[in-house]
């Protein structure tokens, strides 16, 4: 995703307020939340086997990468690999973070990893070893059904065994994706299920007369880091005289970052935290979100000068 521009935020109320698509804001209210309207197929659990003629090629470069064990196995045709993504994008395949689609950080071993890959037909694979002695390993999937959404993962690897993770959810706002289509990564659903995170940063930019967004929630007992991106051009719909607007369920998701691990790479700078840049605490922020997904967050538009 495109680095965001921090801008540093004044500390500003939390609210929300609600509007016809005729009729735009124009003035704070005293209200905690509201929003902004506007106009089964069986389950193929994931193991480490890989199919013969897919096995990775040797790296003489990684002395520790070992010859993954191959069983052979049908093939699998792309209804069933479709059929396994939408059900990984709506459950993270019964996996709890930091697990990721059966990959453990600091457990998962390089074969493993493949054959996550494999068996769901991961398109691009790459590995390469980094000056520092890390194999990276990266592959990309796409989930193509009423629309397309893409999913970028890379992971690092240390000594053959999986340390960190990056994964990225793309085209989330293609025609016939809706938030259900990724459900076990909404925001919504990441605090209803994982509680209140330990801290929540906030990015904003204003490039080219739209209006960028960015929330990442930081959860260090399972070291992970989710960010969520939106951008719209409807600028003077979230403008006012004082105030800029981030409605994340209206404006809409384009992008979901997520670090696995301990020692996260190509991390994002840190953003404004949200005591800073609301005056709230992250009990408020999951109280607020979870109880009404559709609620808004307010800026100050000093801030943006």
């Amino acid at each position: 995703m495109n680095k965001k521009t921090v801008v540093f935020i004044l500390p500003l109320l939390l609210f929300g307020v609600s509007c016809t698509s005729e009729r735009q804001i124009t003035q704070s209210l005293p209200l905690a939340s509201a929003s902004l309207t506007s106009e089964g197929s069986p389950r193929v659990p994931l193991t480490a086997t890989l199919l013969p003629a897919l096995s990775p090629p040797p790296n003489s470069e990684y002395s520790k990468l070992v010859t993954p064990h191959v069983t052979p196995l049908p093939a699998r045709s792309p209804t069933e690999v479709t059929e396994q993504l939408n059900y990984l994008l709506q459950t993270n395949g019964n996996c709890v973070l930091p697990c990721f689609w059966g990959i453990h950080p600091d457990q998962t071993r390089y074969e493993e990893l493949y054959g996550v890959i494999d068996q769901l037909k991961g398109r691009n694979f790459f590995d390469f070893v980094e000056e520092n002695g890390h194999l990276r390993v990266s592959s990309n999937f796409t989930y193509e059904k009423e629309g397309t959404i893409r999913l970028d993962l890379t992971a690092d690897l240390q000594g053959d065994v999986v340390k960190d993770l990056e994964v990225t959810l793309l085209n989330q706002l293609d025609t016939g994706i809706t938030p259900e289509s990724w459900s076990a990564y909404n925001m919504d659903e990441i605090l209803r299920t994982y509680g209140v995170p330990d801290t929540v940063e906030l990015y904003f930019d204003a490039p080219y007369d739209a209006l960028s967004f960015a929330i990442r929630l930081r959860y260090e007992n399972i070291h992970t880091s989710i960010m969520y991106s939106g951008i719209t051009t409807e600028d003077k719909k979230y403008l006012t005289t004082s105030s800029v607007f981030f409605c994340p369920e209206e404006i809409g998701i384009d992008s979901v970052v997520m670090h696995i691990g301990k020692h996260p790479f190509n991390d994002e700078p840190d953003g404004v935290l949200l005591s800073k840049a609301t005056g709230l605490d992250e009990q408020a922020f999951h109280k607020l979100f979870t109880e009404n997904p559709s609620a808004c967050l307010a800026i100050n538009r000093d801030a943006m000068q």
